[in-house]
Order: C-alpha cells, then sequence, then structure tokens
C-alpha cells in the first residue's frame, strides 16, 4: 500500500517537473504571412511608383490612442516618377523602427539604408503620407 502511494506521489511530482520544464523552455513564437503581389497588381494599385535614391532616414513616435509607437520615416530623391505626380522628393513613413525600448519591426517590412536606390510603388494614406 505504501508502495502505491509513494508511486503516485513521484508520478505527481514527475508530472509537475516535466510541465515546468515544458514552460520554462518553450519560447514564444511570432509569424508574419507575406503574401507575393503580382507586378501588375502593384502598379495597378500605387498611387505613385518612383525611382531614386534614399537621402534620409530616421525614426519619430506617432500617438495611436493612448500609446506612442515608433514610425520609420524615409526621405528619397526622385529621380523618375514612373506613375502619378511629378515629385522632387518623397517622404515614406512606415511603422516600426528604433526607439529608446529598441528596436519594433513589422518583418517583411523595407529598411532603406542613405543612398540606396530603390523603386518602390506607394499608396497615399488618409493623412497625405506615403
Amino acid at each position: 500500500m505504501r508502495t502505491n502511494a509513494n508511486r503516485r506521489v513521484l508520478r505527481g511530482w514527475l508530472g509537475a517537473v516535466i510541465a515546468l520544464a515544458v514552460a520554462l523552455l518553450s519560447s514564444v513564437a511570432s509569424a508574419t504571412v507575406m503574401v507575393e503581389i503580382p507586378i501588375e497588381r502593384l502598379t495597378r494599385e500605387s498611387d505613385l511608383i518612383v525611382h531614386g535614391r534614399v537621402t534620409r532616414t530616421g525614426t519619430r513616435m506617432v500617438q495611436e490612442g493612448a500609446v506612442f509607437e515608433p514610425h520609420t520615416a524615409s526621405r528619397l530623391e526622385v529621380w523618375a516618377t514612373l506613375r502619378g505626380p511629378a515629385q522632387v522628393d518623397v517622404v515614406i513613413d512606415e511603422i516600426g523602427g528604433v526607439d529608446a525600448q529598441g528596436s519594433n519591426w513589422i518583418v517583411g517590412t523595407p529598411r532603406y539604408r542613405v543612398n540606396e536606390e530603390v523603386v518602390v510603388f506607394l499608396r497615399r494614406l488618409p493623412s497625405g503620407a506615403y
């Protein structure tokens, strides 16, 4: 009888140890699903398509309700406007960036580098930004 009681206690402890090990060793998984969009659709749905060079990039904090989130603003010197009104330069505003707490990026969004040559397909936001 004592042996059965010991086995039950041992099984209980073993279960607790396994549950604790699984909890400690598991990591939080996150993912972003990216869908490839054909160039014809990108062209059709873009308000502005430009070819140019990144001249500046930086992060600013934008208030969304009660929370501030980082946005990266990248300025492009436009060499050619392929669709939309002619531009001398354009600023692209994207959610994510580096702030005092570290970096906060949406996986799959581009990160522009100064002097990088790019072609971008942009949509105008209700705020007027791209």
